[in-house]
């Protein structure tokens, strides 16, 4: 979903996708803070969510990815 000119926070609806394996939402006009329910991600390889407007610090449950091979 990259270069969609999406707006907002991520939806707290899209930690609960468990099977998700890739989220690629670089290039769009997201902002707010990144979920610790991010952590509830667990079968993620990737995640790219650069060329946003994010704030705060990474949520420390990005530490439970143990699947992920790259984060940018």
């Amino acid at each position: 979903m990259d270069f969609n000119d999406l707006s907002g926070e991520i939806p707290e609806e899209m930690y609960n996708l468990s099977l998700l394996q890739q989220l690629d939402l670089n290039d769009n006009n997201l902002g707010g803070t990144l979920s610790p329910n991010i952590g509830q991600l667990t079968t993620l390889t990737f995640i790219q969510l650069d060329h946003n407007s994010f704030s705060g610090t990474i949520p420390s449950q990005m530490g439970q990815l143990n699947a992920l091979r790259k984060f940018c």
